[in-house]
C-alpha cells in the first residue's frame, strides 16, 4: 500500500516538474526574438528609414513623408496603374477579351482558335481541340498530367492547360469536331474561322 502512494507521488511530482520547466522556458524569451516577434513602432520606423532613405510619417497628418497629400499619392498610383495593359498586342487579329475575376465558358465552332495571354488557363470541356504552338514552336504545359502538349497534338478534356508567355499559343477546334466548350481564366483572344 505504501509503495502505491510513493509511486503516485513520484509520478505527480515528475509531471509538475516537467510542466514547470516548460512554463519557465516560455517566460525567458527575449522580446523581438523569433520566440516573441512583437516589435515597437520605433523599431519598424528605423527599419523603414534604412530601407527607403526616407523618414517615416510621424503623427496623424494626411501627408506622406515626401510631402504629398493622400489624394496626390492616390492620383499618382492611379495614373501609373492606368497605363498598364493586361492584354498583349497581337498580330493574328481578333479582339482581346478583358481578364475577368473568374472562369468564362466559350463555345467555339470548328476552325476557331483561342489564343491566350501569359498566365491564361484553359480547360477543354467538350469537343476535339488541338494545341497551337507558340512563335518559337513551344507547346502548351498540361498542368494536370505534368507533360508538354506539342503544337497539333490533341488536348485532352478536363485537363488544366496554362499559357506561360504571350507568344500566340492557344487552342484550335478541329474541323471534324462539334461545338467545343472551353473554360478560360485570364486574357484571351478568339479568332473565328
Amino acid at each position: 500500500m505504501k509503495k502505491k502512494w510513493i509511486t503516485k507521488f513520484l509520478i505527480i511530482g515528475g509531471v509538475l516538474l516537467a510542466g514547470g520547466v516548460a512554463a519557465a522556458s516560455g517566460l525567458t524569451s527575449v522580446p523581438g526574438s523569433t520566440d516573441d516577434p512583437l516589435v515597437t513602432k520605433s523599431y519598424v520606423d528605423q527599419l523603414f528609414s534604412k530601407a527607403t532613405g526616407l523618414s517615416p510619417n510621424t503623427g496623424g497628418s494626411n501627408s506622406s513623408s515626401a510631402g504629398l497629400t493622400k489624394s496626390e499619392v492616390e492620383k499618382l498610383i492611379n495614373d501609373k496603374v492606368g497605363n498598364i495593359s493586361n492584354t498583349p498586342p497581337s498580330s493574328s487579329g481578333g479582339e482581346w477579351a478583358a481578364p475577368t475575376s473568374g472562369l468564362v465558358v466559350e463555345a467555339l465552332e470548328p476552325g476557331d482558335k483561342v489564343i491566350g495571354s501569359a498566365g491564361t488557363e484553359f480547360i477543354v470541356r467538350s469537343g476535339k481541340v488541338k494545341a497551337v504552338a507558340g512563335q518559337n514552336g513551344d507547346g502548351l504545359p498540361n498542368v494536370t498530367s505534368g507533360k508538354n502538349i506539342e503544337g497539333g497534338q490533341v488536348v485532352p478534356a478536363n485537363h488544366l492547360i496554362m499559357i506561360p508567355r504571350s507568344d500566340e499559343r492557344g487552342l484550335q477546334i478541329t474541323s471534324d469536331s462539334k461545338t467545343a466548350y472551353i473554360m478560360i481564366n485570364g486574357a484571351y483572344q478568339v479568332i473565328k474561322k
